[in-house]
């Protein structure tokens, strides 16, 4: 009787919540913040809260797009913004051509946060960095937070990047299945403490000998796609450089017989321009085999499933594209399959092995993403997810190979669909190059960019060092 009365009463404080909240939101995880903590996410004992409402403003300032003018455009995630918050790739767009979602204007004081659940570049900031911002075009996927006087930027800038905030965000304000975000509101509802400016000021001065030894370290890296480049183009005299070289845009002229070089009869402009040439004549000039030559079954698509399928008691990972997108597996957030679909989907042999590798074959920003499965435990993958199964070959080669400029650009080149529907079938996957060397100089290239990355790791692990006792140093201040 205990236990259900307990029960009741949360329930009844949930349903009181639920007239607060203007959207009559009905998630446990949402009202469980108000009750456990009325916003106050940092347990802070100090006696003068206020909400982040009155440190931050909301800022939407379309960008002006220059006619005859290329800009770079910024979306959100990892290809284009590191874990550090430093650009690493854009999209060029012009006044003409550029994705609706590209349309805001940032200045050097202001706050990017993602408002992506997840998010492995959550808040940046360009404040003191050298660059030029009136060419650069931001995605709708950022919130744009000015902060308002009184306030020291960088010390609220590293108030947003805690481990704390980002843990509510993720687990108690995101919404949606699938790619799921927060509301800016709720961020804004967050209390911390009123601390006084000169407070602020003196936190930011004690924390420039650690930012400054960060910021050496990041000198340090190397981006992972300029790492297994260079290895794989180093070891088969590729050049990469040219591949940028080649105009985006061109005028050609092509014969219709050329329309039947390929299976599917192919004649968009993007397929049949230089670039594929290249690529598919340098692949050529190392070898003749194929993927099919050395999978020990056909590629195939995985398991489908309906959202009644699920139970986050069971084991069985169902692994989506999701779970890919950072190019390994990802399970924070996986979905579980009830034990009656794990049965079928064993009879449809669905299941992931290890030494695999699986492909996302769909979705802009996924579509030839490839993960290796080093362990298992009867996990199946999605129907958006290829598996591909080698024998007599290194599948730890084969997925750095398949990460190469030089692969990927096929995989852009090959996909088909528009927009944000865009597919690339086993059938396509099959007829790719794939290099016929050894076993032993693909171990000899493996284990040499592998050494590379632990050196990355070990800079990598100094600099999360250095963030925590940032943050730890932080906390005392909010508490």
């Amino acid at each position: 009787m205990g236990l259900g009365v307990a029960i009741m009463n949360v329930h009844i404080e949930m349903f009181q919540n639920l007239i607060r909240d203007n959207t009559l939101r009905i998630d446990p995880k949402y009202h469980s913040l108000q009750i456990k903590t009325g916003w106050n996410i940092f347990n802070s004992v100090q006696k003068e809260m206020i909400e982040l409402s009155e440190i931050l403003v909301e800022k939407k300032e379309i960008f002006n797009y220059d006619d005859n003018t290329e800009y770079f455009g910024i979306q959100t995630g990892s290809k284009y913004i590191n874990k550090f918050g430093d650009i690493r790739d854009s999209i060029i767009v012009t006044k003409e051509e550029h994705p609706q979602r590209l349309k805001y204007k940032v200045s050097s004081g202001d706050i990017l946060i993602s408002s992506l659940r997840y998010a492995r570049v959550p808040v940046i900031t360009f404040s003191g960095k050298n660059i030029d911002l009136n060419k650069y075009v931001f995605s709708n996927g950022f919130y744009i937070l000015k902060v308002k006087n009184n306030w020291n930027t960088h010390f609220v800038f590293r108030l947003l990047k805690t481990k704390k905030l980002r843990a509510v965000l993720d687990n108690n304000l995101a919404t949606g299945i699938g790619i799921s975000n927060y509301k800016i509101t709720d961020l804004l509802k967050i209390k911390v403490p009123n601390v006084p400016l000169e407070q602020q000021d003196y936190f930011v001065d004690s924390i420039t000998p650690l930012e400054k030894e960060i910021e050496l370290s990041k000198t340090q890296l190397l981006d992972s796609q300029e790492i297994i480049d260079k290895v794989f183009f180093d070891e088969f005299n590729l050049d990469v450089t040219i591949l940028s070289e080649l105009p985006r845009f061109e005028v050609y002229n092509i014969s219709f017989n050329e329309f039947s070089n390929n299976k599917d009869l192919r004649n968009s402009a993007k397929f049949h321009k230089r670039k594929r040439i290249f690529i598919e004549k340098e692949f050529h000039k190392l070898t003749n085999k194929k993927i099919k030559d050395f999978l020990s079954e056909p590629a195939t698509l995985g398991f489908s499933a309906k959202s009644n399928y699920f139970d986050q008691e069971s084991t069985s990972q169902y692994i989506s594209m999701a779970e890919l997108k950072n190019w390994n597996i990802n399970t924070t957030d996986v979905k579980k399959l009830k034990e009656e679909y794990l049965e079928s989907a064993k009879r449809t042999n669905k299941i992931i092995r290890k030494n695999d590798i699986l492909m996302c074959r769909s979705g802009e920003g996924t579509i030839g993403k490839v993960a290796h499965v080093d362990e298992t435990n009867e996990d199946v993958y999605a129907d958006f997810v290829m598996r591909l199964s080698f024998k007599n070959y290194s599948s730890k080669f084969a997925y750095y190979f398949f990460r190469t400029t030089y692969f990927q650009s096929l995989i852009e080149i090959y996909k088909k669909g528009l927009g944000n529907n865009t597919n690339i079938y086993p059938k396509d996957i099959h007829e790719f190059p794939l290099l016929d060397i050894s076993l032993d100089r693909q171990k000899k290239i493996l284990e040499e960019i592998e050494q590379i990355f632990i050196k990355q790791d070990k800079i990598i692990s100094n600099i999360d060092r250095l963030n925590l006792e940032i943050d730890e140093n932080l906390i005392k201040i909010l508490i």
